[in-house]
């Protein structure tokens, strides 16, 4: 992802190069076999995909022209992770043996929402809730 105007410039002359060497590509690998020249190529076509890719993203945003994502999901975040820790049938002694930590470690995190985790942690706490399986439950 393009985050400012100096990668943007960057990323313009990279996809420069990528197209020069694209368009170029059959006396440069004249010498290589076919299967390489073929790789070679698909290789750049797919860096050139991507970058264009990129730069059209970063442009749209900048311009306006596209909306901008909304960002109220982030004030619901910690909710959203309880939800699916009760969601698995997960204690959060459960949840602290998979994330590797004491449970009042989990209680802490919980009773606040998440507000003070890094957004690393979440991204772990995330991945590890993606991965969990259901516990089967013990209320009939």
């Amino acid at each position: 992802m393009i985050k400012n105007d100096f990668q943007h410039k960057k990323a313009k002359a990279t996809l420069r190069k990528l197209v020069e060497a694209f368009n170029d590509h059959e006396k440069l690998t004249a010498d290589q076999e076919l299967w390489a020249r073929k790789l070679h190529k698909e290789t750049l076509r797919g860096e050139i995909s991507r970058l264009e890719a990129e730069i059209s993203e970063y442009e749209l945003l900048k311009s306006g022209k596209t909306p901008s994502p909304e960002l109220g999901i982030i004030e619901e975040i910690g909710v959203l992770l309880i939800r699916k820790r009760i969601g698995l049938g997960w204690t959060q002694e459960d949840f602290a043996r998979r994330l590797k930590v004491r449970p009042q470690q989990v209680q802490a995190d919980e009773a606040s929402n998440y507000a003070t985790a890094s957004l690393a942690r979440l991204v772990e706490i995330a991945r590890v809730l993606r991965s969990g399986r259901r516990k089967r439950s013990t209320y009939v």
